[in-house]
């Protein structure tokens, strides 16, 4: 089953479905066009620039050997060297240091994630479905960077 033949492009209602993988084409709902003040036909063909954070293995990797030398030397000093040859000593030092690196590596997947931007090009609009008190915040939000957020409210 290819992309176009997925049961949500039966509620296309404007344009056409992507032309391919390779497009830089997007599909919009209705909904976020409503919150834009746009109609499905005038939306057709204009440009819209999706900004996306993702985690990176590299970005974690990254971030486990700690290139601060002050922090290196302190760690070396740190190092009972005559207990290095008693198991359990070699044992607590090296789990110690693991835990530190694993710790480093999910601080760097988590908070060093890379903006990935695209411009794309509305070739469809599909009818919004759901709940209709399930809409998105209208992203007059910013994150720190200044990428707006889009953030689905509080059920309850």
């Amino acid at each position: 089953m290819t992309v176009a033949q997925m049961p949500w492009f039966s509620r296309l209602t404007a344009g056409t479905s992507i032309s391919s993988d390779s497009s830089h084409q997007a599909i919009v709902t209705s909904r976020l066009l409503d919150q834009f003040g746009l109609k499905a036909d005038s939306a057709i063909g204009r440009q819209i620039v999706v900004n996306v954070r993702v985690s990176s293995v590299d970005s974690g990797l990254a971030q486990v050997v700690p290139t601060d030398r002050k922090y290196i030397r302190q760690r070396i000093n740190e190092v009972d060297f005559d207990s290095l040859l008693h198991r359990s000593y070699a044992e607590k030092l090296v789990r110690a240091e693991l835990n530190s690196a694993m710790s480093r590596f999910l601080d760097g997947l988590m908070n060093n994630r890379a903006l990935i931007s695209d411009t794309l090009t509305i070739c469809g609009v599909i009818a919004a479905s759901g709940p209709r008190g399930a809409q998105y915040d209208s992203g007059h939000g910013a994150d720190r960077d200044g990428t707006a957020t889009h953030e689905r409210p509080e059920s309850g």
